[in-house]
Order: structure tokens, then C-alpha cells, then sequence
């Protein structure tokens, strides 16, 4: 794409589709219409979860390796009680 002096969006978008087309073959379509945003998929309102996280934005540095481990004790106990709420279990018990 950079070579075609594409490195943004934007540049993608200033394109047309036969431009799109012949550069990129079928993909190009797909380019073409992902970055208009025309999408004509069916909704699916359920889907299986693949993973369970937990993040936190910190607004002050974690400065000592107390704080850290107390951070991030909390936050897999977040990931405990999130995987419990989806009916997942514990395998393995490590203390």
C-alpha cells in the first residue's frame, strides 16, 4: 500500500473502487467498502467469549514491587469473579 502512497484511511478512501479493484483484486471491494463503513452482515447479538480480562489506568506510577503485586492480586480476583460469572471453573489451585 505504501508504495500506492496509501499509509492512513484517509488515502485509502481518496481511491475509487475500480482503482481498488485493480490494485488489490477481490480485496479491493472489501477496502472499498470497510472503509465507507458499508457492511450488509447479519447482527449477531451472541457470541462465545474467546477471553476474560481485566485492565486498570492507572493515574499515578506503581513505584515499589508491593504495590505492583497488590495490583495485580486484585485485578486476577477481578478475572476470577468475571470467569465464575461465565460459568468457567478453576483447573489448577495455586496459592
Amino acid at each position: 500500500m505504501h508504495e500506492l502512497g496509501i499509509y492512513r484511511g484517509e488515502d485509502l478512501y481518496q481511491l475509487d473502487q475500480m482503482d481498488l479493484v485493480r490494485y488489490f483484486g477481490k480485496a479491493g471491494m472489501s477496502y472499498y467498502r470497510k472503509i465507507r463503513g458499508i457492511d450488509n452482515k447479519p447482527l449477531s447479538l451472541t457470541r462465545n467469549r474467546k477471553s476474560v480480562g481485566k485492565e486498570h489506568t492507572y493515574f499515578s506510577n506503581l513505584f515499589s514491587e508491593d504495590e505492583v503485586k497488590r495490583e495485580l492480586m486484585r485485578l486476577s480476583k477481578e478475572v476470577q469473579a468475571a470467569l465464575e460469572r461465565h460459568g468457567k471453573k478453576r483447573e489448577n489451585s495455586r496459592s
